[in-house]
């Protein structure tokens, strides 16, 4: 009546291996193994540079205020370039390129 067949212990243990290694190679090379880690790091060295550049921003727009702040000739020429403005007396003439 008993058609299966007997299984010896070296084949249970073979089996048993066979099964944790394909386990430990699924985890390590699949989304929560290596692949993430790759993808992490992409994630990071994108975030660095960004972070890189924002830090050069800053420290223009540093330098910007600080020469706003000791010349007071330069207030004049930003408003002039960005707002259009001119002094009583002058004539604004605008050309086209």
């Amino acid at each position: 009546m008993n058609t299966l067949p007997k299984l010896s212990i070296y084949q249970i243990v073979v089996g048993l291996l066979l099964a944790v290694l394909f386990f430990l190679i699924f985890r390590i090379l699949g989304d929560t193994g290596l692949g993430r880690i790759a993808v992490l790091n992409e994630q990071i060295e994108a975030k660095r540079l960004q972070a890189d550049t924002m830090l050069q921003r800053n420290q223009l727009m540093a330098q910007q205020i600080e020469l706003i702040k000791n010349d007071s000739s330069q207030v004049e020429v930003l408003a002039r370039y960005h707002f259009g403005m001119v002094k009583p007396g002058e004539i604004f003439i605008q050309t086209s390129p």
